[in-house]
């Protein structure tokens, strides 16, 4: 499988996201084999006025990938949420 795209979409505007994988610079990273299991970081910094909001939505998951018969796929993850203590 390659590893087309690799993204956290933020939902909220007092979400920022900063990507801490170089998943497009590094093309080992984009190829993972049958069981492979790989972590990719996301930096999410919060808004610090916004914090009384409990849980914050962070954001989805968007993955894009070719299989070895270079068919697209494509998936998108619920919002994910996080509680973010004071």
């Amino acid at each position: 499988m390659f590893l087309e795209d690799l993204k956290l979409i933020p939902l909220q505007n007092h979400v920022q996201v900063e990507s801490l994988h170089s998943l497009i610079k590094n093309e080992s990273l984009r190829i993972m084999k049958p069981s492979e299991v790989k972590q990719y970081l996301f930096n999410v910094k919060f808004n610090p006025l916004d914090k009384e909001k409990k849980p914050i939505s962070v954001g989805k998951l968007d993955i894009t990938w070719r299989n070895s018969f270079g068919e697209l796929g494509h998936l998108q993850t619920h919002p994910l949420s996080q509680t973010v203590c004071v």
